[in-house]
């Protein structure tokens, strides 16, 4: 056997027994730091679990409203600064990512049973569905927030659907083409469900899918809530594709925009040709007032239905205006700029007359009267207005816009 060692030297003895003393306190050190110190468990993610939700039920009326929880808040003052004085209708803050973000920024969100929330600084994600064949959603975006609960945070996403753009179309039996027309192209939406934007598609979403895809497309000095009328016909068909959409077509417009008459009978065999999108009634619109008396004098009232020529020196253009609307909700469908469409059936009629460019007295302002717009550009000798040519009122500065839609199969 071995022989033991024994330490017999003194100094030797102290720093032994001093490096000992400092072993054991470092280890109740370590034992009481962790009592004491916060750590995620099941009830610190079942408290802030909670609280994230209670807080995504204020966030998702934020979002869909497009307002704070106080109104006329600070924070609304603030992020609506850069269009004060402007004219634009408050549904273009609605389901607004930009918009949203900075009423989060801007914002004090409070606790929730103790628990802060604030907006992460990574920037919101948008994320598109790219299939336009049976399309089961809108836009999405994602938020993040960091939550915190005693110290210790963890970073959460939000996720909101675009539920604000779209309107539906009811499933019923519809025609295509005005009264003008001999030729009525009959038509049904059973068994499928159609969704159309209500507004044209504006310059805000155009931008964000430009920096987003990398499209490249040089976008001109125009605020956000302003119709995208610069795009050429294929640039609108990527646009509305990488949002699993489809470029509106003449037939649905036609159906958003005819008043059915009958609304309770889905299979009607009278298929109503008003036209104008607000009633059944023709002789009492004035719209056909004017056209009989040959009347061009226009009120604001009746600019906000059709911005028609004469409104330019009335009052400025609203912007994402609702005023101008159709029975199912679809709106700035008469006046403004003009609206290309695909049209299938004839090719010829892709792009809806009723606008600015034309007086209130033009026969253009009615339903399914359409012309011809080759998409490629916007000189004048890309249109075909057909017996309309002489009544266009400005040939220099033309402005086409379009909107989106998705089909679902039940």
């Amino acid at each position: 056997m071995g022989k033991k060692i024994w330490v017999t030297d003194r100094r030797t003895k102290i720093i032994v027994i001093i490096t000992m003393s400092l072993v054991l306190m470092g280890v109740l050190f370590l034992k009481n730091w962790r009592q004491n110190v916060p750590t995620i468990n099941e009830k610190w993610s079942a408290d802030t679990s909670r609280a994230f939700i209670d807080f995504s039920k204020k966030a998702q009326t934020m979002w869909s409203e497009g307002r704070t929880l106080i109104p006329k808040s600070e924070a609304e003052k603030i992020c609506q600064k850069s269009w004060e004085g402007k004219s634009f209708h408050e549904s273009f803050l609605q389901c607004n990512p930009d918009y949203f973000s900075c009423l989060l920024e801007n914002s004090n969100l409070g606790e929730f049973n103790g628990v802060k929330i604030r907006k992460s600084t990574k920037k919101y994600q948008m994320l598109l569905s790219r299939n336009p064949l049976n399309s089961e959603g809108g836009t999405e975006y994602q938020f993040n927030f960091l939550v915190e609960l005693q110290g210790l945070s963890v970073e959460r996403s939000l996720y909101l659907l675009d539920t604000c753009k779209e309107t539906y179309l009811p499933q019923r039996l519809y025609g295509l083409n005005s009264r003008e027309q001999s030729k009525v192209w009959e038509w049904d939406n059973f068994n499928r469900h159609i969704f159309i934007d209500r507004h044209l598609v504006n310059v805000g979403e155009v931008r964000r899918w430009n920096e987003l895809l990398k499209k490249n497309i040089s976008i001109p000095k125009k605020d956000d809530f302003e119709a995208a009328t610069f795009l050429n016909k294929n640039q609108m068909h990527d646009f509305c594709f990488d949002h699993g959409k489809e470029v509106l077509s003449a037939m649905v417009y036609d159906a958003a925009v005819f008043h059915p008459g009958d609304y309770e009978n889905p299979r009607s065999p009278f298929l109503n040709r008003s036209r104008f999108p607000w009633n059944r009634s023709n002789l009492q619109n004035f719209i056909f007032k004017k056209w009989k008396s040959k009347d061009s004098k226009m009120t604001k009232e009746e600019c906000d239905k059709v911005y028609s020529k004469e409104c330019k020196a009335i009052v400025p253009f609203k912007h994402s205006s609702t005023l101008s609307n159709s029975w199912i909700g679809l709106f700035e469908v008469m006046g403004g700029s003009f609206e290309y469409v695909q049209n299938k059936v004839d090719p010829t009629k892709n792009l809806i007359l009723s606008s600015k460019y034309f007086s209130i007295v033009s026969r253009v302002h009615e339903v399914g009267i359409r012309g011809f717009w080759s998409g490629e550009h916007f000189d004048f000798q890309a249109f075909d207005f057909g017996k309309y040519k002489d009544e266009i009122d400005d040939q220099n500065d033309i402005e086409v816009g379009f909107r989106c839609m998705r089909r679902v199969n039940e």
